[in-house]
């Protein structure tokens, strides 16, 4: 028998709806990427019980799909509280689903004033809207922790031992305490191990001076502390956290977690969201979303377009957006005419929100009026919910998406968008809030201060002017996150997670994780001064002499490191420099590169140079040219020798898994696999967190390293491993050799 993901949320995601004649339907409600991938992992029934598979990678999930089975708990629609308990065998049979039912009274105690009017505020740094003399009262908090309560309660019921339970935002922070506590109280001749209960934030974590703020900042972190996992979108809210526990609770934390009162480790990580790219590129080629494509481009013609889709209470950002297209409009009047803004969001008209909208429209009014005129409108608002279809070819035919809310949110705009110009070719830009948990993994991104009008005013020129080369460039960066992280992989990758985080299986980690000999800190510099050539004495030498050898590094010393391999092109300076040396028939330029030697071919190839790639393992010979046509010149006459042809490289195979393990937890970490070596690169990560994790990958390969012939080399932001003696020292041996034999 399969043990369960029992996955609780807020709410289930299944809505309750009168039909024609009245009577109470269940339906699938609105589902996210979430809901889809649990759906793809494992099988849903149909209306008659047979079950069915979602989703096309059906080898990938078995893994998971095969050891578990899942069940979702959660509270029905506010309106339908007691017609849902009437569909509870219904709820189970046909969606896996199983209801939490509460009063009327108990809904709006937890929902409303307790988590919406307290808890929220705090956690996306919405002090305004917080009201804690009003709200925060023994009342709503007790009605909170009965709400708690029913939740484990129905949780009892399903579970059993062995079984993973998977808590989600929020709104459910005291239930890991709680559950817990009845798991391991009511369980009848008790449970042999802990319930693992893992908890992922979909939302901010406060910082460590703001959270302190909450009355019951205690028992949040207590509870929460119940659990085995503990995610978070960022390594900052991590960071917030880990620090909360020790400021509040006194306890001790490494980056991997924090040990509780009661000795249980309690693990964290970091598990951005992200989404299923498949429903956008099957989108793509439907009849409706050409169309729309059609007529918009149609409408359009001439005009670059600009979006920005705002969901929830990021609405509230959005005259802070408008104010910033007002600010481009007035710094850079050369695009009045030439742009078009969409804005689009889905209405919430409740009492609280009045101001918000009158704001919003006299803002759109007052630009469209200030630049506007009988033909053209700069922005254009859409107030409504949009259909799938219209809204996958807005994203195709915008340039540029502007994702700058002013808290620190959680969206999928940015992944959304990112497939969909895919499709288009055109390759869009991602202005991009650098407060947003996306931010980390789109490194293509154009990143700003969304409170700056300056900054992002700049920002959307830059986009706007962007060459083809750069846009293609960054877009790829982004794509290739997108299309490699899906929503299933981080699903399967937090499962996994949770699944194999245990004290047995993990404490000879605790034990090594903090051994000297693997701290990635900086030696201490050198009290000897860098040697300082005397330039005159040189160019008197340069000028004697009658053969010159000159051995080049290209990566930090004739380029500059790139934030990305395939962007650490050579300039056309460089190329006409070194151009004009190898026309003199006295000098011999050798280029030593850690680069793969396709690229460098690919970038200078026609040149004449010895080239020694790959850190060594594969040389080009020097070949003199007396003319040089750069655009014209052919590589194929040059000799290369692959000085790995005979190694061993089974080493590949082992090392890795590592890499893909680590690149999965580390957002915005990547792979370079070459023909001789691996590369983990993570320049463009968090530095705190991904020096965390490089320490913790150096550590897993050392303890391989000694069963294969292979060197491992910390560099900057990255860990290459290569084959043992393979290196440029031998090279430079053999070039100087061959100069001293010939002289």
């Amino acid at each position: 028998m399969k043990n369960k993901i029992i996955i609780v949320q807020n709410h289930l995601p299944v809505s309750l709806r009168p039909n024609s004649l009245g009577e109470i339907t269940l339906k699938e409600g609105h589902l996210n990427g979430f809901v889809d991938a649990m759906k793809t992992l494992f099988p849903s029934r149909t209306n008659n019980g047979a079950e069915t598979t979602v989703g096309p990678t059906q080898a990938q999930v078995n893994e998971i799909k095969d050891v578990y089975d899942y069940l979702w708990v959660g509270m029905p629609d506010e309106t339908l509280l007691a017609e849902c308990e009437e569909k509870s065998q219904e709820l189970l049979t046909q969606f896996h689903s199983v209801p939490v039912i509460v009063s009327p009274d108990q809904y709006n105690s937890h929902m409303k004033e307790f988590c919406r009017n307290v808890i929220y505020p705090i956690f996306h740094y919405r002090f305004h809207t917080c009201n804690p003399a009003g709200s925060f009262n023994g009342k709503y908090y007790d009605a909170h922790l009965e709400v708690m309560t029913q939740f484990a309660k129905v949780i009892e019921k399903v579970y059993e031992e062995g079984d993973l339970i998977w808590i989600h935002d929020y709104h459910l922070m005291m239930l890991p305490g709680i559950l817990k506590k009845i798991l391991t109280q009511n369980s009848p001749g008790g449970i042999s191990q802990p319930p693992r209960i893992g908890f992922l934030f979909h939302s901010p974590f406060p910082s460590v001076s703001i959270f302190p703020m909450l009355p019951v900042r205690r028992e949040i972190l207590e509870s929460l502390l119940a659990c085995t996992v503990v995610g978070f979108q960022t390594y900052e809210h991590m960071g917030s956290f880990l620090s909360s526990c020790t400021r509040i609770l006194g306890l001790d934390y490494s980056p991997k977690g924090v040990e509780s009162h009661d000795g249980q480790m309690v693990y964290v990580g970091v598990f951005p969201i992200t989404i299923d790219p498949k429903p956008f590129q099957d989108e793509m080629g439907s009849e409706s979303v050409l169309q729309h494509i059609k007529e918009l481009r149609s409408i359009y013609n001439g005009k670059r377009v600009m979006v920005g889709r705002d969901r929830g209470d990021q609405v509230e950002s959005i005259p802070s957006k408008l104010r910033s297209f007002e600010f481009f409009l007035t710094k850079y009047p050369e695009w009045v005419g030439k742009v078009v803004y969409f804005q689009i969001c889905t209405p919430d008209q409740s009492d609280d929100r009045a101001d918000l909208w009158k704001e919003i429209h006299e803002l759109v009014g007052g630009i469209n009026g200030k630049f506007g005129c009988a033909d053209y409108m700069p922005i254009k608002y859409l107030a409504h919910h949009m259909s799938w279809d219209e809204l996958v070819a807005i994203y195709t035919v915008a340039e540029v998406a502007v994702v700058t809310p002013l808290n620190q949110s959680v969206t999928v705009t940015p992944y959304e968008y990112t497939v969909c110009q895919n499709q288009s070719g055109y390759y869009g830009v991602i202005v991009l809030s650098e407060f947003m948990a996306a931010a980390q993994s789109l490194g293509g991104s154009i990143q700003v201060n969304p409170w700056s009008k300056r900054d992002v005013s700049r920002a959307f020129h830059e986009a706007l002017t962007t060459s083809e080369e750069e846009r293609k460039a960054k877009h790829l960066v982004n794509y290739d996150y997108v299309t490699s992280y899906t929503t299933l992989s981080w699903v399967k990758t937090y499962i996994n997670e949770l699944s194999t985080r245990s004290e047995a299986s993990y404490s000879w980690r605790r034990s090594v994780g903090n051994s000297p000999l693997f701290q990635l800190t900086k030696k201490e510099s050198s009290s000897l001064d860098p040697l300082c050539l005397d330039f005159s004495q040189v160019i008197n030498n340069y000028n004697e002499a009658h053969r010159r050898v000159f051995l080049l590094n290209y990566d930090g010393g004739l380029c500059s490191i790139a934030r990305f391999p395939h962007l650490g092109a050579p300039s056309s300076r460089l190329i006409s420099i070194l151009a004009n040396l190898c026309e003199d028939e006295k000098n011999e330029i050798y280029l030593f590169t850690g680069r793969d030697k396709e690229s460098m071919e690919r970038w200078m190839g026609y040149l004449p140079v010895g080239l020694s790639c790959e850190h060594g393992a594969f040389y080009r010979h020097y070949k003199h040219q007396k003319s040089i046509e750069i655009e014209k010149s052919s590589n194929n006459d040059f000799e290369w020798e692959n000085l790995v042809d005979n190694v061993d490289m089974s080493w590949m195979e082992v090392v890795l898994p590592f890499l893909e393990h680590y690149t999965e937890r580390t957002p915005g970490s990547f792979i370079e696999k070459k023909q001789a070596s691996i590369v983990w690169h993570y320049r463009v990560c968090d530095p705190e967190y991904s020096a965390f994790q490089a320490q913790e990958l150096l550590l897993q390969i050392q303890s391989v390293s000694a069963k294969f012939p292979i060197e491992v080399f910390l560099g900057k932001k990255a860990i290459e491993v290569k084959p043992k003696g393979i290196g440029e020292g031998y090279m430079i041996k053999k070039i100087i050799g061959n100069r001293l034999k010939a002289s």
